[in-house]
């Protein structure tokens, strides 16, 4: 797997069939769809011959500048923001629940001065019409909940008053009447006591009867009943009732206590959202605090959906912020990566950054922040992740926005003075690279190590000196170079020559269809053709889900990358077999005949 940026490689282990490997369909894939006229437009003074019968195209190596850059879209924005938002609380239904609409708002672009923030000038005005409704029937809750406290005062009142009437008065003339009732009965005893005495005497004279001795002393006996009678009630008195009364208007005396209490603290509520909802009016007029020039929040949405539009009419939630006021001298570009390149991007990275509104002009940057998480994306969102990187730039010109399209090339890696070979020049051939070389009608194959790549050249670290010409597209000519045979060709060799179509001494006949006629072997591809899709597909599909997803993507060559995405037709971020199958029958009937050589004759001078 090679890796974006890096100067190792370490080369595929997993040949295909004819010295094909998932690389080498890689390579053929970028040198069909992605080269083309742009990699002959970019190297016009290194081609050789094009002209028919002058044999194939070739490249001369030279020592360049070899530069990888990272090019992304983002936006501009500043490192450095006051967000000016709504600080009208969503209080109900009745007030403001679905958001304020703006009545006023100053122009985008509108520069708040020092003059502005002393005359506290309004910048935005809300609508508070429904919170001036619920302002006056607060005040009406208000109201009535003053009445609650000033009646839930009477009663504790009432109620301690009722306590101390029972303790000092209503006991004290209770316990009274009882007192004088036992007098009262201990007088009477004592009198029908001494008359019982001399009733006692009298009839021992016969001078009274026993009937009526009978009756005194039955007078006596209800004297006493009357006196424990009175004693008892005077000891009920003491001992519960009084007890049982001072409990129920103590009760009574706390009872009204809580609920004056608890009136006291519903008012104190309901004139706290009244003050509340005063201020939420005053919150509706938005003035001035600070300087800065005024960026409304806009935002986009998905086809629309939830898209936001600063102007009048339209409805702010709590806390959303209606504009902003960025710092012009600290601006960036926030943009997204490719999670193919995301890994090559690092902090402190130097980048190129060209806006849209000023094509003519290119400022710099240096990257500040890689995220480590995905960008998040809707439902629809593409199947590839993207990344975001912030951008600081380092020259912010006057006039600057936040808002402006910019392209970033974030520069990854840049070497000076290395050799340098076209990407389409190269052959993957079992676990080494090669070039190839035309000389009169010769076909000859070198291998070559190579360092750093980008989507259009490679850095040549051994096998090649400048001055050298390869072959531009030598995958094209693949049968007609002497490579050497790979293992796998050795063991799926049939063993004899009546198995091999051949005669004794293993020559193959002209027209047999053995490899040196280039005729398809039968349930084969062509021979020295590119490899068969569904065994090219396998051995790249390594989780076997049918797709080759963006991890199974990235472990090819990022140089190599662009060819593959190529075969991507539907754009769902993975590849499956038909757009693999697809992209193979293209590269045969555009690039390739029978045999796998170049449609047209003999291969661009093959004798």
């Amino acid at each position: 797997m090679r890796r974006v940026g890096s100067t190792s490689v370490v080369p595929s282990r997993a040949p295909g069939r004819a010295g094909f490997s998932s690389r080498g369909l890689i390579i053929a894939m970028v040198v069909l769809l992605t080269v083309g006229a742009i990699a002959w437009a970019a190297f016009p003074k290194l081609m050789g011959p094009s002209k028919a019968g002058d044999g194939p195209k070739t490249h001369l190596v030279a020592r360049s500048e070899f530069i990888h850059d990272a090019t992304e879209r983002g936006n501009i924005e500043s490192a450095s923001n006051v967000e000016v938002a709504s600080e009208v609380e969503s209080l109900g239904s009745g007030g403001g629940g679905g958001g304020m609409a703006i009545l006023s708002i100053v122009d985008e672009g509108y520069v708040i001065t020092q003059e502005d923030v002393a005359n506290q000038k309004v910048l935005v005005e809300l609508d508070s019409a429904a919170l001036q409704n619920q302002l006056l029937q607060q005040q009406i809750v208000v109201e009535n909940s003053s009445a609650s406290v000033i009646q839930a005062t009477a009663a504790v009142e009432t109620a301690r008053i009722d306590l101390k009437e029972y303790e000092n008065g209503t006991y004290v003339q209770e316990r009274s009447k009882i007192t004088i009732q036992i007098q009262e009965a201990e007088e009477e005893l004592s009198r029908l006591k001494d008359y019982l005495a001399y009733s006692e005497r009298l009839n021992a004279k016969g001078y009274v009867s026993d009937l009526e001795l009978e009756g005194d002393r039955s007078a006596v006996t209800k004297a006493e009943n009357k006196l424990k009678l009175a004693e008892l009630d005077g000891q009920i008195l003491d001992e519960y009732t009084k007890a049982k009364t001072i409990k129920q208007l103590d009760a009574a005396v706390r009872t009204a206590e809580a609920k004056l209490a608890a009136e006291k603290a519903s008012h104190q509520l309901d004139v706290e959202k009244r003050d509340r909802i005063v201020q939420q009016i005053e919150n509706c007029t938005i003035r001035a605090t600070q300087t800065g020039q005024v960026v409304y929040a806009n935002r986009e949405g998905f086809r629309g959906n939830g898209e936001v539009v600063i102007e009048e009419g339209t409805i702010i939630r709590e806390r959303q912020v209606i504009f902003r006021l960025p710092d012009p001298s600290q601006m960036q570009v926030k943009a997204k990566i490719n999670e193919g390149k995301i890994s090559s991007v690092k902090v402190g990275m130097e980048t190129a950054i060209r806006l849209d509104a000023f094509p003519d002009s290119e400022l710099t940057g240096v990257v500040t922040d890689v995220s480590e998480y995905p960008a998040s994306s809707g439902w629809m969102g593409p199947a590839v992740k993207e990344y975001e990187t912030l951008i600081k730039i380092t020259n912010p010109p006057p006039g600057l926005r936040p808002g402006y399209t910019a392209e970033v090339r974030i520069r990854i890696e840049q070497l000076d003075d290395v050799l340098q070979v076209p990407v389409q020049a190269i052959i993957e051939h079992g676990d080494k690279l090669y070039v190839a070389f035309y000389d009169r009608g010769s076909f000859r194959a070198q291998e070559v190590k190579i360092g750093s790549t980008n989507d259009k050249t490679v850095v040549i670290v051994g096998g090649l000196k400048e001055g050298d010409r390869v072959i531009l597209d030598a995958n094209s000519y693949r049968e007609q170079l002497d490579l050497p045979e790979l293992a796998s060709e050795k063991r799926a060799r049939p063993a004899g020559p009546a198995a091999s179509g051949g005669t004794a001494d293993g020559v193959q006949p002209p027209g047999s269809g053995g490899p040196s006629s280039g005729a398809p072997a039968a349930g084969g591809p062509p021979a020295g053709g590119p490899p068969d899709p569904s065994q090219m597909f396998g051995r790249l599909d390594k989780n076997s889900d049918g797709k080759l997803d963006a991890g199974e993507q990235a472990a090819v060559p990022a140089g190599l990358q662009a060819g593959l995405a190529a075969a991507d037709t539907n754009k769902d971020g993975a590849i499956d077999r038909a757009e693999m199958s697809a992209a193979m029958a293209k590269l045969r009937a555009g690039g390739n005949g029978p045999g796998g050589r170049p449609a047209g004759g003999n291969g661009g001078g093959r004798p």
